[in-house]
């Protein structure tokens, strides 16, 4: 799979002033789906979302097992949908 992980850019606000009316609820269920796809083999767009550099040295022969990290996946979708959580937290508290 490649995922898109649902990083959200420093200065974003969610709920005060956000992009447009239901950007927190898309958030949230980009998260949610994530969270129940069943990865085996994943890459991102970007390379530090997947750890590559530490899975893959350029010249390394090919081999899809590079890539296999269901766990990793969990991992990093998890730690994005905390860091949302938290930002709504903190805006949430902001007047």
């Amino acid at each position: 799979m490649i995922a898109n992980m649902g990083s959200i850019n420093k200065g974003k606000t969610l709920l005060n002033t956000p992009t447009y009316a239901g950007v927190a609820e898309d958030f949230d269920h980009t998260y949610r789906a994530q969270l129940l796809l069943p990865v085996d083999i994943w890459v991102a767009a970007h390379a530090s979302q997947y750890q590559r550099d530490q899975k893959y040295t350029p010249g390394q022969a090919y081999s899809a097992s590079t890539f296999v990290d269901s766990e990793g996946y969990i991992s990093a979708a998890l730690e994005l949908q905390r860091t949302f959580i938290q930002q709504l937290l903190k805006e949430a508290r902001t007047p």
